[in-house]
This record gives structure tokens, C-alpha cells and sequence, in this order.
């Protein structure tokens, strides 16, 4: 009995550190006639997952206090999908879209995208490269949104030289943050028991119930 409520405290706590402790993620890509990427998110002696690419594949390694988890990346199953000639469709989403805007769930989901965007807001950002386009008006069209993108941080570092006879691209980009899952699942819990949200996934429900077909008599 008391190994099993040990156990459970454990189980408890466990959940509460990774619920509540901020997760740090890194983000690093870099291109030069193509496209290298690499994602980081961990927290401390906790748990670290992390995506490379190796040549062609997505490496995708876990791990939980300290150990390794084999992950197995099976590739997606492609099924073939018949065309619906279903003449309720139409009329169908339509409906769906009536009951989004009725219900103005769009104002409930710009509220949570700000509240992603804020929680997922990076700590520091780290832009380097060359770059140019054909039209050297359109390089010149950069060089003020660098320089605003660069002052709305004084952690942003964004330095990119201007290519001017030619189109030109080699960057390196590095984006460092934190978050915390606790809160992210606080944004997601009230946005689904918003009165709105409800009302627009009855509204779904009720139009994907099948029509009952009127049986039909024998002569």
C-alpha cells in the first residue's frame, strides 16, 4: 500500500514539475543552396526532445530523466481518398460558416492566438546573412523592416548585408525562448468552455449527422 501511494506521489510530482517548470526550445536554421534545420526543447535533468535532419531523414531523438526513449519516425500513409459527390456539402459548410460568424468565434480565437503568440514570444532572436533580390528596389524594401524588426527587442540581433547585382540568399537564423505548459493548457481550457466555442461545435455536430433516407415502398 504504501510502495503503491509512494509510487502515485512520484507519478504526482512528476507531472507538476513538467506542467509547471519553463521549458527553454532553440530554434537554428541555416540556408546556402538549402535548407538546414534543427529544434530543441527541453528542461533541465527533466526531459529533452530534439529534431535534426540526418541527409533526408527527420531524426527525432527523446529523453525522460536522463534516459534515451527509442522514437520510431514511420513514414505518413498516404490513403486514397474517393471524390464526394455529396450535394449536402455545399450547403453543408456554408451552414458551419453562418454558425461561425453568428456565434463570433473569431474574436475567441484572435484572443488566443495573442495569448500563444505572447506565451511563445522568443527571449532573443539572431538573424545573420546576405541577401538580394533581382530588383534592387525590393532589396532596398528590406532594409527598413530589418531595422524595425531589430528595434522592437533590444535582444534581437538581426544583421543582414544587402546583395545589390543579384539574387542572393545565405542566412542564419537562431531564435532562443522559454515556456510553460501550464499555461498554454490554462489559454486551451478557456477557449474551449467559451460559450461561443460550444455553441459552433453543436452547430458541427448537428450538420454531420447523417439524413435519414425516406424508405422507399414496393410497388
Amino acid at each position: 500500500m504504501y510502495i503503491i501511494l509512494a509510487l502515485l506521489l512520484v507519478v504526482i510530482i512528476l507531472i507538476l514539475m513538467i506542467l509547471f517548470i519553463p521549458l527553454k526550445y532553440t530554434i537554428n536554421a541555416q540556408y546556402q543552396d538549402r535548407l538546414k534545420y534543427s529544434f530543441k526543447i527541453w528542461s533541465g535533468f527533466l526531459y529533452k526532445c530534439e529534431l535534426k535532419p540526418s541527409t533526408d531523414i527527420n531524426m527525432l531523438r527523446f529523453k525522460f530523466l536522463g534516459i534515451s526513449w527509442p522514437v520510431r519516425n514511420r513514414p505518413r500513409s498516404r490513403k486514397e481518398i474517393s471524390p464526394d459527390r455529396n450535394q449536402n456539402k455545399t450547403f453543408a459548410g456554408f451552414t458551419i460558416l453562418q454558425s461561425f460568424l453568428e456565434n463570433r468565434l473569431q474574436i475567441t480565437i484572435w484572443k488566443l492566438f495573442k495569448n500563444l503568440l505572447a506565451a511563445f514570444k522568443p527571449d532573443d532572436i539572431i538573424i545573420n546573412g546576405s541577401y538580394g533580390f533581382y530588383e534592387p528596389e525590393i532589396t532596398a524594401w528590406v532594409l527598413p523592416c530589418c531595422y524595425l524588426l531589430g528595434r522592437m527587442n533590444d535582444t534581437y540581433t538581426i544583421n543582414l548585408n544587402p546583395v545589390w547585382d543579384q539574387d542572393y540568399l545565405e542566412i542564419y537564423l537562431e531564435i532562443v525562448g522559454s515556456i510553460t505548459l501550464a499555461l498554454l493548457l490554462w489559454y486551451l481550457i478557456k477557449f474551449v468552455f467559451q460559450a461561443s466555442t460550444w455553441r459552433f461545435l453543436s452547430a458541427v455536430r448537428k450538420n454531420k449527422k447523417p439524413v435519414k433516407q425516406p424508405a422507399v415502398q414496393p410497388f
